[in-house]
């Protein structure tokens, strides 16, 4: 799970900077090529972890860089992963975005954050009923078996992507009811992953990042029953599903 930045004024291809278009795009995970965004900061707490990084550019050929040199961004990006406290498979996630740059990068959709899971999670589970939270049936779809991609509508402003025991990782992301594209991805290691972008058809409307002030933004996770009991939050809780 990590945040993804884009900018609308800015071009991209389709297959992630193939072939030679890909811009603005700082990405907490590292780049295309396997580098990964600097530390600058963290602290472990009993059942808190906070870091403060610099995200890279994905495509750093963009930007000077390449195969052997990664680009930092003009970002900062702050993580704090908690504990959610009597529910042991869930955590609460904040997110805090500062532009450290002095232009301005415009509205498009963001992954805020983009969540990644291994290939045995292949269904998509949400609810897409006009009733939320009152323990409707729940919508199920099988992941595209291509790089094609599905957008979704989640009036409970949550998805999971589950196996076929229906367990695997729910995204909670308050005041947010599309899920977002979901598409398989190749990692290095050539290993067939799902992707699942919750925040992606948000927009910055109205808004260019400017230097100052920072620009903070919350997305959560969690399980379908504890939504159920904590649906007054307005962060993030990851965790694992169960049937």
């Amino acid at each position: 799970m990590q945040p993804s930045l884009y900018d609308g004024g800015a071009s991209y291809d389709a297959c992630a900077g193939c072939t030679g278009t890909f811009g603005w795009n700082p990405v907490l995970g590292g780049d295309r090529y396997g580098h990964g965004s600097p530390v600058l900061g963290q602290n472990l707490a009993l059942t808190s972890l906070y870091t403060r990084a610099t995200p890279l550019q994905w495509y750093p050929d963009h930007f000077g860089g390449g195969p052997g040199t990664g680009i930092p961004s003009d970002a900062t990006f702050e993580q704090t992963v908690n504990v959610v406290s009597g529910a042991p498979l869930a955590f609460k996630v904040h997110f805090k975005l500062t532009h450290d740059g002095t232009d301005y990068h415009y509205n498009a959709g963001q992954e805020f954050p983009a969540v990644y899971v291994n290939s045995i999670y292949t269904t998509l589970a949400y609810y897409s009923g006009m009733s939320p939270w009152t323990g409707g049936a729940l919508t199920k779809t099988p992941a595209p078996p291509s790089s094609a991609a599905i957008d979704n509508y989640a009036s409970e402003q949550w998805a999971a992507l589950v196996d076929s025991n229906n367990q695997g990782l729910a995204v909670f992301v308050p005041a947010h009811t599309r899920p977002g594209p979901q598409r398989p991805s190749r990692a290095a290691a050539a290993t067939v992953q799902w992707a699942m972008r919750p925040c992606t058809c948000v927009h910055l409307r109205n808004l260019r990042l400017r230097p100052v002030p920072s620009w903070k933004a919350t997305c959560s996770l969690s399980g379908r029953r504890g939504l159920r009991t904590r649906r007054h939050l307005r962060s993030s809780q990851v965790g694992a599903v169960r049937g």
